[in-house]
């Protein structure tokens, strides 16, 4: 028995000897709390970590440093502490702000663990800091976060596959890229397959499974399917790792959506190769198209056409309209023009008015012809914008590979010559490429360039041809006539120069030179001569469209002091047939001025008797190819006849142009025709040789008239 009492009290001594070292050299707060909830012992260390000395503590309840309800955890560990079966060992952490000396808090780790003291079980209450701990944890979480958010934001998530147990571990931002719910959808590789577009799954499936064979990271461009059937284009790289066996354990990687990236690539791709307005291919991509179809065209041995195609009197409408009207018009062609080809053709806008057509390996030796003509019906047809009626034409040029050129530039030249060539033609026509055509775009192109020199040097003067009245043989007016005075090429008649004046905008202030002029000479005339002579200028097209014709005349008339009675003003038929509205506001505001209006080359054009009655007319011109025949034909004498009875019985003047026979002329006056100009009276004159014809009373006797 003694020997017994011996050891125990050895052993408390150990017990004892152990607790202190275990309390003096601890890193971490050592209290022991006994059953009342009372600090029967702390360690030095409670100083370091909370302020405090161990006198401090020992006597203090566990509340003294923790506020929250420590004791009750101590409770119920005692409790179970007693009910606990042999042997079985019990401990338990928690987390709670602990009180120190400064008033200030500390998180701490608090572990607890029950020991029996003689009869009573204690709590050694040991407190570990876990500050740094904590502010890792929160930096971590912060990461996480970001991470997330980064993920979201790039579209980008993140994947795990253990390959030993086949879990899949997907990232929220996977989850949310595939548009399934984290609670109902459990992550596989079957599963992740299924989502995959089926066109694209043997690929993305073979690119995964090399990987893993190959041993090398990878990475695939394909489309998911949404749950709505909607595609998504994602991009997919993994990689795969392996134990020093070379056992494969695990593949991870990421996948981000690039949809978006995709479609502003495709965006991007337009802007770069198609026309905006039209969103036919522009004129860079189209030459790539040509380049590349001629290419082919050389491997197989196969011809191809190119189609340089112009919209006539496009400018002169962009330019009355403005260019909200001008590109629906554009828009509203190019839709009809690409409607005429086939599906392997192709179109392009190159640039304003100007399109282009491509056709790879025609069917058959005309088959580009039957294109042009239904290129030419569509483009006539009439548009109607914010109700108004619109025409426009096209002008095409045709070239074909290799008849006529091997290379891109060679046949856009050769097709845009021969576009000219039909412009020349009277318009809304197409032509072939013939070699000879070149030269005569130079020349368009020389006389472009010379023309504008001669615009801002004023190299030009006027002609004027006599209008004789019939009845008393006696000049009553002159139509003004322009010619060009080049110092190369000497007197230029206006047939070489007026149409390319009128393709480049000249003609507008060449027409403001002619009217200024004309109007300057007549009132001289008029003051010289003491006589009514008045004086007819031409209008062209572009010019009565594009500028404020009203205005102009007003101000002609008043800077030169010429009484409106003595302007007439031409204009040809089809220059009234376009925009009927405008046409009839210009026409009233210049009758108000009072001066008078003539149709110019009647019979040529639309001839149609609604305009007659609609506009504001004073004459009718009858076309000379009209009166050149009258004495062969019984049908232009017909219908110079109905000519001058539909006249008068509008109450308008008639002019015969181009009388060049005594036979036209008595013709012309047994039809009770009013004036006549032509070579039979006199050519276009000089200033003074028209001087010199107004010094006498009469061009010819009535006598001569009526012989």
């Amino acid at each position: 028995m003694e020997g017994d009492m011996k050891r125990d009290t050895e052993s408390v001594q150990v017990d004892a000897l152990f607790w202190r070292h275990f309390l003096q050299h601890s890193p971490d707060v050592v209290l022991v709390v006994n059953s009342s909830g009372v600090i029967v012992s702390a360690n030095p260390q409670t100083e370091k970590l909370l302020g405090f000395s161990s006198a401090e503590l020992v006597g203090q309840t566990v509340e003294f440093l923790v506020p929250e309800p420590l004791r009750e955890a101590h409770q119920q560990l005692r409790h179970q502490f007693l009910q606990r079966p042999e042997g079985r060992r019990l401990d338990q952490k928690l987390d709670f702000a602990c009180r120190c000396r400064d008033g200030s808090q500390r998180h701490v780790e608090i572990s607890l663990a029950p020991v029996r003291m003689g009869d009573e079980v204690q709590i050694i209450t040991m407190l570990r800091d876990i500050a740094e701990r904590r502010q890792a944890q929160q930096q971590l979480q912060k990461s996480e976060a970001r991470l997330k958010e980064a993920q979201r934001m790039a579209r980008i998530g993140s994947w795990e596959l253990d390959l030993v147990s086949q879990d899949l571990h997907w990232s929220d931002e996977v989850f949310r890229l595939f548009e399934v719910n984290p609670a109902s959808f459990t992550p596989s590789y079957t599963a992740f397959l299924q989502l995959v577009y089926p066109d694209d799954r043997q690929a993305v499936n073979d690119a995964y499974t090399q990987s893993l064979a190959n041993r090398v990271p990878y990475q695939i461009e394909h489309r998911m399917q949404m749950p709505d059937g909607r595609l998504k284009i994602v991009v997919e790289q993994g990689k795969t790792f392996y134990d020093a066996s070379g056992t494969a354990l695990r593949s991870q990687g990421t996948i981000q959506d690039i949809t978006h990236l995709k479609e502003y690539e495709k965006r991007l791709d337009r802007q770069i190769t198609c026309d905006p307005l039209t969103e036919l291919p522009n004129r860079d991509h189209f030459q790539q198209q040509l380049n590349q179809a001629l290419e082919r065209a050389r491997e197989m041995g196969q011809r191809l056409t190119l189609m340089f195609i112009d919209l006539d009197n496009f400018k002169d409408i962009n330019d009355v309209h403005g260019h909200r009207i001008g590109d629906r018009l554009l828009k509203d062609i190019s839709e009809r023009l690409r409607k005429c080809l086939r599906d392997g053709d192709i179109i392009a806008r190159l640039g304003g008015d100007e399109f282009a057509v491509l056709i790879e390996a025609p069917a058959l030796e005309d088959y580009d012809r039957g294109v042009a003509e239904r290129l030419l019906l569509e483009g006539a047809k009439p548009c109607f914008i914010d109700q108004i009626e619109f025409f426009v034409s096209c002008s095409i040029g045709i070239t074909r590979y290799p008849a006529d050129g091997n290379d891109a530039d060679t046949l856009l030249s050769n097709a845009d010559a021969a576009m000219y060539n039909a412009k020349s033609e009277g318009k809304n026509c197409y032509c072939f490429y013939a070699s000879e055509m070149n030269q005569s775009l130079r020349r368009r192109m020389s006389i472009a360039s010379n023309l504008r020199r001669a615009v801002s040097n004023g190299d030009f003067l006027l002609h004027y041809q006599p209008r004789v009245e019939l009845k008393h043989g006696r000049i009553v007016g002159v139509e003004a006539l322009i010619r060009w005075q080049d110092g190369e090429r000497g007197l230029v008649p206006p047939v070489e120069f007026i149409p390319v004046a009128e393709e480049n905008g000249l003609i507008v202030p060449i027409g403001e030179w002619v009217l200024q002029t004309a109007c300057v000479q007549t009132q001289h005339w008029r003051t010289q001569f003491q006589r009514d002579i008045s004086v007819a200028v031409n209008l062209s097209a572009r010019q009565f469209r594009t500028c404020d014709l009203v205005s102009l005349v007003q101000q002609v008339l008043r800077d030169t002091c010429l009484h409106p009675c003595a302007l007439e003003l031409e204009l040809t038929e089809s220059m009234l047939m376009h925009d009927v509205k405008r046409v009839q506001l210009v026409l009233a505001g210049l009758r108000a001025l009072g001066i008078s209006l003539a149709v110019d080359d009647f019979g040529t054009g639309f001839s149609s008797l609604n305009y007659l009655k609609s506009f504001p007319l004073d004459a009718l011109k009858i076309d000379r190819s009209f009166v050149t025949d009258i004495a062969q034909g019984a049908n232009d004498e017909a219908i110079v006849r109905a000519i001058i009875a539909l006249a008068h019985s509008l109450n308008l003047r008639v002019v015969a142009e181009g009388v060049e026979t005594a036979e036209q002329m008595r013709y012309l006056l047994q039809q009770g025709c009013d004036e006549v100009q032509g070579y039979y009276f006199s050519r276009p004159q000089t200033v003074d040789q028209i001087s010199l014809m107004l010094q006498q009373q009469s061009v010819l006797e009535l006598t001569q008239l009526r012989a």
